[in-house]
């Protein structure tokens, strides 16, 4: 449902590249991040999902090594509910990552 190219602060060097997927079948949202470059690099994701009806709101944060695509875990949000996300490529000297985006 969207996406980004994920460029290293401050040096604009391509990194990677984050997708925020759907699923109407099961009503789960995810973040699919994948890390082009960083063989040592940290790839972190983060989703919520503000509280609606009678579903509680839910944070989820992860982080995992490698090179690749790298998946985060699905957060029920079905529907017309919001969800906030943000994902990185972090590895030494640079940051890549998205800003947070409120779907």
């Amino acid at each position: 449902i969207w996406s980004t190219n994920l460029y290293a602060s401050g040096f604009g060097t391509y990194q990677g590249y984050m997708e925020v997927r759907y699923s109407p079948r099961c009503g789960t949202n995810w973040i699919r991040v994948y890390n082009a470059y960083a063989q040592d690099g940290k790839v972190w994701k983060a989703i919520s999902r503000p509280a609606q009806g009678t579903l509680p709101s839910y944070s989820q944060y992860e982080v995992d090594w490698g090179t690749g695509w790298s998946w985060g875990m699905q957060v029920y949000a079905p529907g017309a509910t919001h969800i906030t996300v943000q994902a990185g490529i972090t590895t030494d000297p640079w940051i890549a990552r998205s800003g947070i985006v409120t779907l």
